[in-house]
């Protein structure tokens, strides 16, 4: 299963979402999509949907709470789904390691965000990240030391930003 293709579909979902409003069951039968995937990448895409928009109260004051003297509102909407989905992941989906849902959310900024996007994505997240588990960074995944350790090393050298001020948000008139 590809959990990439998954938050994609989830991502363009809650974008459609946010401009037509459309009725859920409608939403998630990806109807839209050519070639949607196979069942657990539906599946997959399925939770993040609709779990996002189950909390989705509780996920904008999260991000709200990293915008300083900016408004939720001046956020893009490619920005804003990908942030949505990724907050669900960071505080409703413990199994899934911050740093993959983070390292996805750059990936999938990269690939469909405005230049730069990735980086306001990345502050954000890792604030929330941090803020979520008592103000610690998470240990690293088993599974992928070599990625924690360039995460950390990004850190390091301050790419990854997000306490308060430090969002690094693209703003509409730049």
């Amino acid at each position: 299963m590809s959990r990439r293709k998954a938050r994609i579909l989830a991502f363009q979902a809650l974008y459609c979402y946010e401009a037509a409003k459309p009725d859920i069951p409608e939403l998630l039968s990806f109807a839209w999509e050519d070639k949607p995937g196979d069942e657990a990448v539906l599946t997959f895409a399925r939770v993040l949907v609709a779990g996002t928009i189950e909390n989705l109260a509780q996920i904008d004051e999260k991000i709200k709470e990293r915008l300083v003297g900016w408004q939720i509102t001046r956020i893009k909407r490619v920005d804003l789904a990908l942030l949505r989905i990724s907050v669900y992941s960071l505080l409703f989906q413990k199994e899934v390691h911050p740093g993959v849902v983070i390292e996805e959310a750059i990936g999938i900024s990269r690939a469909y965000g405005e230049d730069g996007a990735f980086r306001f994505i990345n502050g954000v997240l890792d604030a929330i990240s941090v803020a979520s588990r008592g103000g610690e960074a998470p240990p690293p995944p088993d599974s992928d030391l070599e990625s924690a350790d360039k995460a950390a090393q990004s850190r390091e050298n301050g790419l990854l930003r997000g306490g308060p001020g430090e969002t690094g948000a693209p703003r509409d008139d730049e």
